[in-house]
């Protein structure tokens, strides 16, 4: 009675292993894949350069504020011209001339940089700055000379300082340029201010962030230990093996069982990761006229949110697959293992079988 109690308590805490071990498994997987893409900065740099979001993100992002109001929203072009010729492209360009990638990629890697800094635990605070401050003459003066091509062929102001900065060019007359940067600037502080809000004088930096002193201190540390996740777990993996092992019926079984079990789960997810590879490609991003987004929200879906993705979601897929070589290899060594003992054990009875001889008629 107490051998059957014994064998079906066994058999109850060995399926139960089995599924903690599945569990405990995907979220090796699940972490480390999270762990390997975020750990570094170099990582998040990699996503903004390959997807071209340095090249894409000012446009975009300023036809989105220009469109986000609502179609009876007063953009930028009317605060300028009115019904006149200047459009809404010419004033998103002369802001995008203002800042080249280039600059855009410098101050975004070292704010990034400074961030990994804080949360690596290298400094006390984030320590970062990023700043276009430099970029805002650049925007005056683009926007300015935008602005003089527009009225250069007209007659020539007659008392150009006192006019009005709501819509410049319906004052029908060429503003000597002086003067008109000097409306360009009131006009900047007094009308554009969403339009040209990256521009700042003051910048963003780790203060920006308004974190108190106790996240400035505990966000650091949770860092440090999410990061040892993923190898706790593996670790977790092998000890639960190994409890498998033991509450199998015989050694070889329950090698073959931890290796079987490992093979498969990493051979699923690694079909998984080649159909959601296909089927995000698949996905339509929005288009201009859709019920769910103005022309803004989908030109900035299509040109930054859907490069972006891909290339976070092929990282994504390289490290899932790399989690499930791990596993692979694991598996693969206690399956092996457990048909080397198998066939040790068989061989082992064979020579222990004594011969019998010829029966002697």
């Amino acid at each position: 009675m107490m051998n059957k109690l014994t064998r079906i308590l066994r058999f109850i805490v060995h399926k139960m292993t089995l599924l903690v071990f599945a569990l405990v498994a995907s979220l090796f997987i699940l972490t480390f894949t999270v762990n390997q893409i975020t750990a570094s900065p170099e990582s998040v740099k990699n996503w903004l350069s390959e997807s071209d979001t340095y090249k894409n993100s000012l446009q975009s992002f300023l036809e989105l504020l220009n469109t986000s109001s609502g179609p009876n929203a007063e953009s930028a072009a009317d605060k300028l011209g009115g019904n006149q010729s200047i459009s809404q492209s010419k004033i998103t360009t002369a802001v995008v001339e203002a800042i080249d990638p280039a600059f855009l990629r410098d101050q975004v890697e070292g704010g990034i940089d400074g961030l990994y800094a804080w949360l690596k635990g290298e400094t006390q605070t984030p320590q970062f700055s990023v700043s276009l401050a430099g970029r805002h003459s650049a925007m005056i003066e683009s926007l300015t000379n935008t602005l003089y091509d527009e009225l250069k062929d007209r007659p020539l102001c007659a008392n150009a300082s006192n006019l009005n900065t709501d819509n410049l060019l319906e004052a029908n007359c060429q503003i000597p340029r002086a003067e008109l940067r000097v409306l360009v600037v009131r006009l900047i502080k007094q009308d554009l201010a969403k339009e040209i809000a990256v521009f700042s004088t003051e910048g963003y930096n780790g203060d920006s962030l308004n974190l108190s002193r106790s996240s400035a201190e505990s966000i650091p540390k949770n860092f440090a230990i999410i990061s040892w996740v993923p190898w706790f777990l593996l670790l977790l993996v092998i000890g639960l093996s190994g409890l498998i092992i033991l509450t199998a019926k015989g050694l070889d079984r329950g090698l073959r069982e931890a290796g079987v079990a490992l093979i498969s789960l990493a051979g699923l997810t690694l079909l998984g990761t080649f159909i959601l590879s296909w089927v995000s490609s698949l996905i339509p991003v929005w288009q201009p006229g859709d019920k769910v987004s103005t022309a803004g929200e989908a030109n900035f879906a299509k040109d930054v949110l859907k490069p972006l993705m891909e290339v976070i979601i092929n990282d994504a897929m390289s490290a899932t697959r790399l989690a499930c070589l791990i596993l692979l290899l694991l598996g693969g060594a206690a399956l092996a293992g457990g048909l080397v003992w198998k066939n040790k054990v068989a061989k082992r009875s064979a020579d222990a079988e004594p011969i019998r001889s010829p029966s002697v008629k």
